[in-house]
């Protein structure tokens, strides 16, 4: 379904795009716009035939039988969860960034570096 996570392998490269095979019979199309955050001109710049990737489904077109799939999506989405479970465990903790700071120099003006 759209938004799941998928691996497959790399089985055709072009220009604008690469072929990736998810599943016996089934494949997914990733776009040069989709693999990374960065400006990708031409697959071959960024993948290799056979290199094993993973990446979200990010529309599945069932009349024309295509599954468009993106890397940079699934990064996006893995970046976004990390900085959440952050912020949740700072939350939970209740320190702030004041604290964090204090509780540095408390430390290092009991225990100062010798030079």
């Amino acid at each position: 379904p759209k938004g799941s996570v998928v691996k497959g392998k790399v089985t055709e490269i072009e220009s604008n795009r690469a072929v990736i095979l998810l599943e016996e019979n089934v494949e997914g199309s990733l776009r040069t716009q989709e693999m990374s955050e960065e400006n990708v001109e031409e697959a071959q710049h960024f993948l290799k035939m056979d290199d094993e990737i993973e990446a979200k489904i990010i529309n599945i077109d069932r009349r024309k039988r295509a599954i468009s799939l993106s890397i940079k999506a699934l990064v996006a989405e893995k970046e976004a969860t990390a900085v959440q479970d952050y912020a949740d465990s700072q939350q939970a903790s209740g320190a702030t960034i004041g604290d964090i700071f204090k509780e540095q120099i408390e430390t290092q003006e009991k225990d100062p570096v010798e030079e």
